[in-house]
């Protein structure tokens, strides 16, 4: 892990975990990991299948609980039932987390409402043009590809501009398009 682009702001941890377990049952997933990272940082997890990547940036993403272990966030002990640190958080897992049924304009209107975000169709506007999505702002998300999916995905993901961006393989089902498009805003979010 180290600097993602010549921004790094040094000004302490974003995020630290020391010694983060999981068990299911009898079953260890997660034994003991220790992580940290502070603005502008990157940190990228590679391993096989099942060795607990996805597991690990879900207790990152405050969707599930450590076994044991300390997890702090913006220098605060970091809880899954806060609301408040969860909105500093933007979150992309494998599932693109959207609602088929609604266009892409209402998913990213929905989002920024629980958000309690100000001018939420103009930002939900500006996000889909962002991602390529513009034309398709109307059209139910049903009809979306895969990857226009993940493109709307990724909007959600950073609607409210979060502070802390935790992407679980970000790049699944983007065209190099996409990819590029996803690469620039990784960077221009570690440059904030």
């Amino acid at each position: 892990h180290g600097p993602c682009c010549g921004a790094c702001g040094g000004g302490g941890d974003m995020l630290e975990g020391r010694q983060l377990r999981l068990a299911i049952g009898s079953r260890a997933i997660l034994r003991g990991i220790d992580v940290s990272l502070a603005a502008g940082d990157c940190l990228g997890l590679y391993g096989a299948n099942g060795a607990g990547k996805s597991t690990l940036l879900s207790i990152l993403s405050l969707q599930r609980e450590p076994s044991s272990g300390r997890l702090r966030m913006f220098g605060e002990p970091a809880r899954i039932d806060d609301l408040a640190l969860r909105r500093r958080l933007g979150y992309l897992g494998h599932e693109p987390g959207v609602f088929l049924g609604l266009t892409g304009h209402e998913n990213l209107v929905f989002y920024g409402r629980l958000y309690r975000l100000d001018r939420v169709h103009h930002r939900a506007e500006e996000a889909l043009v962002r991602v390529g999505l513009g034309p398709f702002r109307h059209e139910a998300v049903r009809s979306y590809s895969a990857g226009m999916r993940q493109r709307l995905a990724l909007a959600r993901t950073t609607l409210h501009r979060p502070e802390l961006l935790l992407l679980d393989e970000p790049h699944q089902s983007l065209d190099p398009a996409g990819a590029d498009l996803l690469d620039d805003e990784i960077r221009e979010h570690c440059a904030r």
